[in-house]
């Protein structure tokens, strides 16, 4: 008996189909067989929100791992046990395990982001996404704490952490820094007024509540979202977002 026989992964590998795909239009939602048993499967919908505003392309995820290029556009699929592509052409995988659908970024791209429902508890560091920026979130250390002067009165707040804004061939553009409390940043009003001129930033877009190290962060209904970088294979929920480069991808699994 061969190794693939007595391995259900690899008999699921090896018996990947072929993805069937329409690049615009209706999604085709005819139920596939599921590889592993006489189940049958629906397939995954995947929608691909250009950054021009273009329309979506819309894809059916069917096969166990799906390769996404810097376009978000899916590769053609391997034949079975073929080498991943190399990385000057994938940019994220999808992949279907025995305990759920995972997302992950590979290759020299810029990242995989997830939108971020309500309110999220972030670890830092970390990296953030709002409108068509790029944001590095740290911690500032106990000297840079400190309020920068001495005031009659209560003395303010101090600084927590700083929000840089990343920008590329690793430049470094606006810094801004966050008061122990909550601070409200947006394009238009808050108290973190954020690239007035960036219509993908919203005129009140986020809140950060910083409590000591525990910083929450809260999307306040922007219309393009807030998002967090993931690492790692990261699981896709019902209607999870996530932002690979400049295009946005909306995920819809079966019931």
């Amino acid at each position: 008996m061969s190794a693939h026989a007595s391995n259900p992964r690899a008999q699921f590998s090896a018996q990947t189909r072929l993805e069937r795909r329409r690049p615009f239009g209706e999604l085709p939602w005819e139920i596939a067989p599921h590889p592993d048993s006489s189940q049958e499967r629906a397939p995954i919908a995947l929608s691909v929100v250009r950054a021009d505003g273009g329309v979506p392309a819309e894809f059916s995820i069917l096969a166990s791992e799906t390769f996404l290029n810097a376009e978000a556009r899916p590769l053609p699929p391997r034949a079975p046990m073929a080498p991943v592509p190399p990385n000057d052409e994938a940019r994220a995988r999808i992949s279907l395990q025995e305990d759920g659908l995972f997302i992950e970024a590979i290759g020299d791209g810029d990242g995989l982001f997830r939108r971020i429902r309500d309110e999220e508890t972030l670890l830092l560091p970390c990296e953030l996404r709002m409108g068509g920026h790029h944001f590095l979130l740290e911690e500032l250390t106990q000297d840079e704490r400190l309020p920068a002067a001495e005031f009659w009165g209560a003395s303010p707040a101090p600084f927590r952490a700083r929000l840089v804004d990343l920008l590329r061939d690793n430049m470094i553009g606006d810094v801004f820094l966050l008061r122990e409390g909550r601070n409200i940043i947006g394009r238009e009003t808050g108290d973190i007024v954020c690239h007035p001129t960036d219509n993908f930033i919203s005129g009140r877009h986020a809140q950060f509540d910083v409590d000591g190290n525990l910083i929450i962060l809260r999307d306040l209904n922007s219309s393009n979202g807030t998002f967090i970088r993931v690492h790692g294979p990261h699981p896709i929920h019902g209607k999870d977002q996530f932002l690979l480069g400049p295009h946005l991808l909306k995920f819809s699994l079966p019931k």
